[in-house]
């Protein structure tokens, strides 16, 4: 599925720079004992502030190249790490400004002259012996551990430049905490940038979303043969009047819009949500443009998305507020490519006249209105509810659709409905869509109906109560997650990861579920796969192999695979919304 270049990784240089920072008095000594020891190739300092220690950086020495020392407190003399552990790197202090490798030195140790020794030792006359066989400094790596590498990408100058010439997307993080984890003026919000273009198989990705196209198509037959299935879809949807027969029985039959998330497992993929709104169009939109890849798929899109006139970008300046920065840029980008393409937030709305021959902003009628509005902030007798009536009866082209395919209830239906599917599905989409939905259960607090007793991930669960009191181990096998269209069943708020979770915890959340009369389903946890992945990292300012879990968002519009944004996250996360320290890296068709 995913093709990844590791040509950039070459073995660490011998380390350049012993360092510590005032206030480490053992560390100190051990660092007057490396100087009298060692040659003018080291350097051996004790810096007065963090000022200092960045300032050594930005004059050319590399953080790959250092080893900071700190004192701490242990029962052993002194133990080296290495960033390379993201188990371990928590521990390595933010003054060290990302230094590769570490030795804590214990305020006990009595002999700093016997650990200055075993640190030219390891660091310097063996340290390229040791690397060269696979091994640390210090000696054997851990099991299942990668053999220590550096990564030489080369100037990535042009690149970061690229990048940062586009939207301020740090402007947008809500949390101004994950702004201060960036490098100095950067635009962008994540610290770690690849070199390339990560390679996905075009044909694989291309039968999930035909997969999909069907599944959508059958859905809506179903949902006109069964009303029960039209009351699970509709539990936890917040809709009024007509518009909950527009959301049910929608005319279009599928999206023209989607961009489901698929979580690389290391082979293949599964999925965790069919995006019934996707956010990081305009995201992907720049990425591509700044590493110069798609660009002919995109101005095939943009076609598409301007070819029944004008195309209105109507952003809620609520729910998707974090977007209006970047869908102000693309717009913008959009008129500087000859597109007729305008911005408007819904707090504006008197701009908009809707009437029985079209919806005209500022007296210009419109074509296409890019719908970057929850369904939860649509009302009847609202402009956005005369907005969505209007795409009913022909009057404008609103994308993405307004109907229910984005409701995780879907998961729970494709299993238990499985034989409907198998009859209507082509045998290749559903053999598809069985391998990479995971097996779900709908626990639906407005229905007198429940999925109890039923299996999931191999439990046979009972009953609710039953449910509620799953043991560690059974709890470790599932994910909760709250269906229907509100503010709990988008951006992952309503999601529940039982790894790792306390037993009242677990229990606390579907009890409070009960309460709100909210459905949610039980889900078979699926663990995406570890990879690894040459990247700059622009906080540490050098290369690096970074262990991460991708989740691959691929963009389908108007019957068109345009591209896909992968966002790389720490392989010891199982989240993917919101980071800073992750990589997003844009992706090229193989």
């Amino acid at each position: 599925m995913i093709r990844i270049n590791n040509t950039f990784q070459t073995l660490f240089s011998t380390p350049r720079l012993f360092f510590t920072l005032k206030d480490n008095p053992v560390s100190e000594r051990v660092i007057s004992e490396l100087k009298e020891m060692l040659g003018s190739e080291q350097e051996c300092i004790v810096f007065g502030d963090v000022s200092e220690v960045r300032a050594m950086f930005e004059s050319g020495i590399s953080p790959d190249s250092a080893v900071v020392l700190i004192d701490v407190g242990m029962s052993g003399e002194f133990s080296p790490t290495t960033q390379l552990r993201p188990c371990e790197s928590a521990t390595i202090p933010s003054w060290s400004c990302g230094a590769q490798w570490c030795v804590k030195v214990s305020g006990k140790c009595r002999r700093p002259d016997r650990c200055a020794r075993q640190l030219r030792a390891d660091f310097v006359r063996n340290f390229q012996d040791h690397l060269g066989i696979g091994y640390y400094p210090w000696g054997k790596p851990r099991l299942n551990e990668k053999p220590p590498v550096s990564v030489n990408l080369g100037d990535m100058t042009n690149v970061i430049g690229r990048l940062n010439s586009g939207p301020d997307f740090a402007e947008a993080i809500a949390d101004q905490g994950h702004v201060l984890e960036l490098p100095k003026g950067s635009k962008i919000s994540w610290i770690r940038i690849p070199p390339e273009p990560l390679v996905c198989d075009e044909a694989s990705l291309k039968g999930i979303m035909t997969a999909f196209d069907e599944f959508e198509a059958s859905s809506c037959k179903l949902t006109l043969l069964d009303s029960s299935v039209s009351e699970m879809l509709f539990s936890g949807v917040d809709l009024n009047g007509s518009l909950k027969d527009i959301y049910l029985f929608p005319d279009k039959k599928m999206f023209s819009v989607r961009r489901p998330d698929l979580h690389f497992t290391g082979e293949g993929v599964f999925a965790s949500e069919n995006d019934e709104m996707p956010g990081g169009f305009a995201e992907l939109v720049h990425l591509d443009q700044a590493y110069k890849v798609n660009q002919d798929r995109w101005h095939r899109c943009f076609e598409w998305l301007s070819g029944m006139g004008p195309v209105l970008f109507l952003v809620s300046h609520e729910w998707s507020k974090c977007y209006i920065p970047e869908i102000k840029w693309l717009v913008e980008n959009l008129q500087k490519l000859g597109y007729p393409a305008l911005f408007l937030s819904t707090e504006n709305l008197d701009r908009l006249i809707i009437n029985s021959h079209g919806v005209y902003f500022d007296g210009e009628k419109m074509g296409t209105v890019w719908r970057q509005f929850p369904i939860f902030e649509t009302k009847e007798d609202s402009k956005l509810g005369d907005l969505v009536h209007a795409a009913k009866n022909g009057v404008i082209r609103l994308v993405p659709e307004f109907a229910h395919f984005g409701n995780k209830a879907w998961f729970s239906i494709f299993r238990s409905r499985a034989d409907f599917f198998r009859c209507e599905l082509s045998p290749k989409s559903f053999y598809i869509l069985d391998a990479i939905l995971p097996d779900s259960r709908l626990v639906n607090p407005q229905s007198t109906s429940n999925p109890f007793p039923c299996s999931v991930a191999g439990l046979n669960i009972v009953d609710i109560h039953h449910l509620m009191g799953l043991e560690e181990d059974e709890r470790n096998r599932l994910v909760l997650k709250v269906c229907g269209a509100n503010t709990l069943s988008a951006r992952s708020y309503g999601v529940l990861i039982g790894h790792g979770l306390i037993g009242s915890t677990w229990s606390g959340w579907i009890k409070e579920r009960l309460q709100l009369n909210q459905p949610f389903i039980v889900q078979r946890r699926l663990e995406s796969g570890v990879v690894r992945i040459p990247v700059m990292n622009t906080r540490r300012n050098c290369g690096e192999m970074f262990n991460c879990r991708v989740l691959l968002r691929p963009w389908m519009i108007g019957g068109e695979l345009v591209s896909v944004s992968a966002c790389a996250v720490p392989s010891n996360t199982f989240r993917v919304h919101g980071m800073v320290d992750m990589a997003v890296a844009p992706v090229i068709f193989g």
